[in-house]
């Protein structure tokens, strides 16, 4: 039995949707079933294991099942952020193309407004010339896959992009074993159980929501919480709401989102008192750039959460995703003062064996 069919076994679990108010609840059972029927239809346009699939699919529920019948495939996924225009001049249109360079992918899978505009765009391109895009909407999805293929604990699962800041962005391969291990360490570590709920917010093209926040969600078979990134910017009390109305114990942010919440809260302090009740926030995760102490106290302390809820945490996508995690924030305030958190967690790094380091 995969990890996959074991959460589908479990008691009933699986994801909220939540978007423009409207909750669709959707267990792993009925996840596994969608991504079968995504794989079988994925099959019948030509992709095979092995193959690179770039995806631009803006619907979140659409994108998961679209995901899941790569991974159930070996197909493998690339996340790469949906531009708001597809633009040659786009620096996120550049990312794109240069993911299409870098791994010579031929299959692009898109909804059906970015697929139309990525027909126009990318023959004009020499990185593209040779790619197809595929309409998801369009995926004949009217039966399951005859058949699953084997896969290898050595098999890439993904390919996470790095930031590009030194120049086009690396394409770094992320296969099961290793993405096994991070997991298993970072529930030893973090102490995450199958009866917590958790939340995301951020985009999947990001390490933490792919790994910490859907992966990890799906092998503890617990609940989990999905909703779409403009929403959270648009109105980032939004986060804060959905953390009490779904009573949360896990969720994450870079140190902007909570900095948009302190903002939003100093723009109309009367609202804190019509805010959900926040007592099942055990931690939440600030990672993915630099985090300061500033931002988190304000943060802790307009929400009248403690301290002790604040994780801050530092990764690479060389090693999955985080390597550490400071679980000590109401007592030593910062990384500087964190020494010997950071030095035990060392003895955590993903080895790449799936066995905890001793």
């Amino acid at each position: 039995m995969t990890l996959f069919e074991a959460a589908a076994a479990s008691r009933g679990t699986g994801i909220t949707y939540l978007s423009d108010s409207v909750e669709i609840f959707e267990t792993y059972t009925e996840l596994l079933g969608a991504a079968r029927h995504h794989l079988g239809g994925l099959r019948k346009i030509g992709m095979e294991q092995g193959e690179p699939c770039l995806m631009q699919i803006g619907q979140l529920r659409v994108h998961i099942h679209a995901m899941w019948g790569c991974i159930l495939g070996g197909i493998i996924l690339v996340n790469v952020s949906i531009p708001s225009k597809y633009e040659v001049k786009s620096a996120v249109v550049q990312k794109l193309l240069g993911v299409l360079d870098n791994l010579d992918a031929k299959h692009v899978l898109a909804s059906s407004d970015n697929a139309a505009s990525l027909r126009r765009l990318l023959p004009q391109t020499s990185e593209g010339a040779n790619t197809t895009v595929h309409d998801v909407s369009q995926l004949d999805v009217s039966s399951p896959a005859v058949c699953e293929p084997m896969i290898r604990a050595g098999d890439v699962l993904f390919y996470l992009l790095t930031s590009g800041s030194t120049g086009r962005s690396k394409c770094i391969p992320e296969c099961h074993r290793a993405i096994v291990s991070h997991l298993r360490h970072s529930i030893l570590h973090c102490n995450y159980k199958p009866s917590d709920v958790a939340m995301n917010w951020l985009p999947f093209d990001h390490v933490v929501p792919m790994l910490t926040y859907h992966l990890c969600d799906v092998y503890l078979a617990r609940h989990s919480v999905q909703v779409p990134t403009a929403e959270i910017i648009a109105d980032p009390l939004l986060w804060v709401r959905t953390l009490g109305h779904c009573k949360c114990t896990h969720s994450w942010s870079p140190n902007f989102g909570c900095k948009l919440v302190v903002t939003a809260l100093e723009a109309d302090p009367t609202c804190i008192g019509s805010l959900a009740d926040l007592s099942s926030i055990k931690r939440l995760m600030n990672a993915g750039e630099q985090v300061t102490t500033a931002v988190c106290d304000s943060f802790l302390s307009m929400l009248h959460l403690h301290p002790s809820v604040m994780q801050p945490a530092f990764g690479m996508a060389e090693v999955c995703t985080c390597m550490t995690y400071n679980n000590k924030y109401d007592q030593s305030k910062a990384f500087i003062n964190a020494k010997d958190s950071i030095v035990s967690n060392r003895l955590r790094l993903v080895d790449n064996t799936g066995v905890p380091a001793e």
